[in-house]
């Protein structure tokens, strides 16, 4: 994909735009395959994660932030959609995370915030324990905005 773009970036300034406009579609081509490829092993991780769990637990290690945020948004429809009265996300806490430093409990925590989802963090730290009494299903609740350089790691109740 990168490779398609350098080359294809090449050929346009030589001005060969017919070579220039093939390889960005084949580009493009690559990219596609690759979100394809990257959902599947998302879906296939968070399946494996989550085998045997009892409803109102999910666990998102191994996502990338925007899939942990997407399964999260998912989890707690569905939660709300049954009655459960609250759900527990597994995000852990950073420890085996590029220089230990947490990815998803930040960004999980704020999104909770953001869809004033009442939450609490486990004693240990690693799992978010979500309040759903009197929430609703809000039409916002799949926006998926997050801030990758977020890392707040407050344990208290929000």
């Amino acid at each position: 994909m990168m490779q398609c773009r350098k080359e294809a970036k090449d050929a346009s300034r030589r001005g060969d735009y017919v070579v220039a406009n093939k390889l960005n579609l084949k580009g493009q081509m690559h990219e596609g395959n690759m979100e394809r490829l990257n959902s599947r092993a998302s879906e296939i991780i968070y399946k494996e994660n989550n085998r045997g769990r009892m409803l109102g637990l999910i666990d998102l290690h191994g996502l990338y932030v925007r899939e942990a945020l997407e399964r999260t948004a998912e989890a707690i429809e569905a939660a709300l959609g049954r009655g459960d009265v609250e759900i527990k996300i597994i995000v852990g806490k950073g420890n085996r995370s590029r220089d230990a430093i947490a990815k998803l409990k930040p960004e999980v925590q704020a999104w909770l915030l953001r869809h004033n989802f009442p939450a609490k963090l486990d004693a240990p730290g690693g799992m978010f324990i979500v309040d759903l009494r009197g929430q609703i299903v809000d039409e916002h609740l799949h926006e998926i905005v997050y801030d990758q350089t977020s890392d707040d790691g407050c344990d208290e109740m929000f």
